[in-house]
């Protein structure tokens, strides 16, 4: 049932005289969303719903579907031939003489333009004006309820962990030279997701080396690039709960299976990383200051940052997108390259981050090597969501994983088995995380980062592929961030 108290409150905000839902053969999931109506009987009929600014719901249902809309409240209107319909359809809008509906002009916004130029036509001709519903979809389509936060972080617990075992189980392939494709990866990891009860609309992108250029790039039984050594391994991972209304996880990682991360690599992403922490520091400034954003200057402030690195022709893709019960939501994007999103913030000055969620994977795709770099993720449910940190891992035949941290706080640890106390690390310090290796006498410093519990594991040394050590994982306070199942060693200097 929709809250029609809430959205005539926004109808009259925004000046509209109300919002004009349509639908035939179910064309309109945001309708059907909104209006919390199911999608499971017969639409062969057009039906209409009228929510006035002020005053009582009216409906307009064909005699064959008369009971199309009896969930919803209101006064009921039918039709049967055409005539019938248009002189109900005038009624049904009464002194309503500008309403929203879900058509974006010039198709500006694909994801609300969702009723064909004909209807708007029709409604028109009636004399009235029809805005776009983007802002309407964007409050009461987009945002997402405390019940779709918690699925969407239930989600990313087993997701983030099947990821890693997922570059684990590549890394382990490639040192026992067990043949292993993209085809087959995606494979185990969609095994992964029927065993942990994640559901998905479309497999996981697995791809190396020129197929990581491809953004949307599918593996298939024939033709699946072979996961070697020295390959740059990316996986474009998503995947809901089975709770009903849940809402998508969405994260993309890239690794390089080899003991060290080539130059041109490094570089690449040190440009993508800088250009996504400019955009997440845009939106939390704006935030702090008060001050009102839009999806296409999130988009802007990533862009700019990569342009001057020279890097502009190979960043073909907006840098975030919306996460709603499609992987694709109907939210405002951070898009100022394919869409010029200018959708309003639903309740704060920065919508991209109150009571919605978006996947800011800015990337650079190189045409002639193939390669594709991106530089992690920022995503967030509420004002201050977390940050990601997800540089280039080193994904070695010794099976380890290199990540560094997070937040922007400077703090010191002590390293639970040789003492040594080191502020050479930027992070949120998580209370379990102090585990070393020693090799020729060097201590050297690991962050065990934001584990749940698993059992004991061995991990040879990531600085010196010595000998394992054991790792036991314990749960770190803040359990909505980043999981891995490795050590972490700090870089250099």
């Amino acid at each position: 049932m929709p809250d029609i108290k809430a959205i005539q409150s926004e109808l009259r905000t925004a000046k509209l005289g109300g919002w004009l839902f349509y639908d035939f053969r179910h064309r309109d999931p945001i309708a059907y969303r909104v209006l919390g109506l199911s999608s499971d009987g017969m639409s062969t009929r057009r039906w209409f719903y009228l929510i006035p600014a002020k005053g009582e719901p009216r409906k307009l249902v064909h005699r064959i579907e008369s009971r199309a809309l009896d969930s919803l409240p209101g006064q009921k209107l039918v039709y049967a031939g055409q005539d019938e319909l248009r002189k109900n359809l005038s009624r049904l809008l009464g002194r309503a003489k500008t309403v929203a509906m879900q058509y974006s002009p010039r198709n500006a916004i694909p994801y609300v333009s969702m009723v064909d130029a004909g209807t708007v036509e029709l409604v028109r001709s009636l004399g009235r004006k029809v805005k776009s519903s983007a802002d309407l979809v964007q409050k009461f389509e987009a945002c997402w309820t405390p019940a779709q936060l918690e699925s969407h972080l239930a989600a990313g617990r087993v997701i983030d962990r099947i990821t890693q075992d997922a570059f684990a189980h590549a890394a382990r392939q490639v040192r026992n030279k067990v043949a292993l494709s993209e085809y087959d990866l995606q494979h185990w990891i969609l095994e992964q997701f029927r065993a942990h009860s994640i559901v998905v609309e479309e497999a996981p992108v697995v791809a190396v080396g020129p197929h990581s250029g491809d953004p949307h790039y599918e593996p298939k039984p024939n033709g699946s690039a072979a996961i070697r050594e020295g390959d740059l391994l990316l996986l474009d991972i998503w995947g809901k709960t089975q709770a009903p209304g849940s809402v998508y996880y969405d994260i993309t990682w890239v690794g390089f299976l080899s003991r060290t991360v080539p130059e041109k690599y490094a570089k690449v992403f040190a440009i993508v990383k800088a250009a996504r922490d400019t955009a997440v520091r845009f939106v939390q400034d704006s935030v702090a200051a008060g001050r009102g954003i839009q999806g296409w200057q999130v988009d802007q402030a990533a862009r700019e940052t990569i342009r001057k690195a020279g890097y502009a022709k190979y960043f073909v893709h907006r840098t975030g997108h919306n996460i709603g019960q499609e992987v694709h939501g109907n939210g405002a994007n951070m898009d100022g390259l394919e869409t010029q999103d200018v959708r309003r913030p639903p309740h704060h000055p920065a919508h991209v981050l109150f009571g919605r969620a978006g996947h800011l994977p800015a990337g650079v795709r190189h045409p002639q090597r193939g390669e594709r770099i991106r530089g992690g993720e920022a995503r967030a449910g509420h004002r201050s969501g977390p940050e990601r940190d997800s540089r280039a891992a080193r994904l070695s035949t010794g099976e380890r994983i290199e990540k560094p941290w997070q937040k922007n706080i400077r703090n010191q640890g002590t390293c639970k088995l040789c003492s040594l106390t080191s502020s050479r690390w930027q992070g949120g310090w998580c209370r379990a995380s102090g585990i070393c290796c020693s090799a020729s006498g060097a201590a050297q410093p690991f962050i065990a980062w934001r584990w749940e519990p698993w059992p004991s594991r061995a991990w040879p040394c990531a600085a010196t592929s010595s000998a394992p050590m054991a790792v036991t994982p314990s749960t770190c306070w803040d359990s909505s961030l980043i999981w891995a199942r490795a050590c972490f060693t700090l870089s250099p200097g």
